[in-house]
């Protein structure tokens, strides 16, 4: 199989870089998509991500997104519809359309990011939280000092970016829900309530970097789970 892993646009491509390893060593192939440089203050972020997704895949794939990168995962499939075969969201926001990112966040959280925002810039996740909090989420004091330097800044005019509508999509027998932590029960709901195959570890949201064999063994479980794609009839 091969996989197109995309981070959360509040983490580095490195928060998946382990579990991409894992993966390479059973045999599969895949791509990580790193999301710098593209959710500046410039439009049309979720087109130039599904644009540069696109330009990465040569074979069909697995499209694998962590967090708020669940916004971008329908501008990928538009880019590249008859690539991506199934989608499997890792405690990941559900697409919303018509909404930008502030508008699927908790009122607080969202006065606390404008507020503590420099020159039209959010402050980097970990800023998010107390150096208690973050030290729970990763006790390894180089991994958590790695996240710290390499959390980018995103543009709060992407946050303000309306999700686009988009025409391809795929069917509910190829889409998957991986809930890590307690902050996206609703989202878990809604993709059950959609056909979606739900999943629940008891772990947390920075399990794709703690856990790295847990998450590998359960994406590698939901993805051989993917109905493969009908063959389309060919004209006479």
């Amino acid at each position: 199989m091969n996989f197109l892993l995309i981070p959360s646009p509040f983490l580095s491509a490195a928060s998946w870089a382990l579990v991409l390893e894992i993966l390479t060593e059973r045999g599969h192939t895949g791509q990580l998509l790193d999301l710098a440089d593209m959710l500046g203050s410039a439009p049309g972020a979720y087109r130039r991500v599904g644009e540069a997704a696109a330009s990465l895949l040569l074979s069909p794939s697995i499209l694998v997104v962590h967090s708020g990168a669940g916004s971008l995962a329908p501008s990928v499939v538009e880019a590249a519809p008859r690539l991506i075969v199934g989608a499997i969201f890792v405690d990941a926001l559900l697409p919303h359309p018509g909404r930008n990112w502030f508008d699927t966040a908790p009122s607080g959280l969202v006065e606390r990011i404008r507020a503590d925002a420099t020159s039209g810039w959010a402050a980097p996740w970990p800023n998010w939280m107390s150096p208690k909090a973050l030290r729970a989420l990763l006790p390894d004091d180089g991994m958590r000092t790695d996240l710290v330097r390499d959390a980018p800044r995103v543009a709060l005019t992407y946050l303000e970016q309306i999700a686009p509508a988009t025409i391809s999509w795929l069917p509910p027998d190829r889409c998957a829900y991986l809930r890590l932590s307690e902050g996206y029960m609703k989202e878990r709901l809604i993709a059950e309530e959609l056909g979606w195959r739900t999943v629940e570890l008891p772990v947390d949201h920075l399990a794709i970097m703690t856990r790295a064999t847990l998450i590998s063994d359960c994406i590698e479980t939901v993805a051989r789970g993917f109905r493969p794609p009908a063959d389309k009839p060919r004209g006479g």
